[in-house]
């Protein structure tokens, strides 16, 4: 039977120390808070974009998704019509 897994005060620490470690977080003073730095605002913006820009298309693309299919009776009837109907603007 597989455990569940739980985020740990272990794993906390060690991500804390990693994102420390990079410059992506300052501690805030005394407390037990932590605040991104101009770099980590960078890697996080990077992040967000990139998900959005990689993901975005992906979503609306013809393509057979990577999840499981449903079962049949549960499958929606397939539409003449394209999935994908938004075109990126530099693709016009």
């Amino acid at each position: 039977m597989a455990r569940k897994k739980t985020y740990g005060l272990n794993q906390l620490r060690y991500d804390l120390r990693k994102l420390k470690g990079h410059g992506l977080i300052e501690r805030d003073g005394s407390r037990y808070a932590y605040r991104l730095t101009q770099k980590g605002i960078q890697v996080a913006l990077l992040f967000l974009f990139f998900h959005k820009r990689l993901c975005g298309p992906l979503a609306n693309s013809p393509l057979p998704s990577l999840a499981t299919p449903a079962a049949p009776s549960q499958q929606p009837a397939r539409s003449r019509l394209s999935p994908c109907r938004y075109r990126h603007p530099a693709s016009r």
